[in-house]
């Protein structure tokens, strides 16, 4: 669950959209 962590810190523009 990397995206998910990364999502955390900070928000790609893949998971905003």
């Amino acid at each position: 669950m990397e995206k998910a962590y990364s999502f955390r810190f900070y928000p790609t523009p893949e998971q905003e959209s």
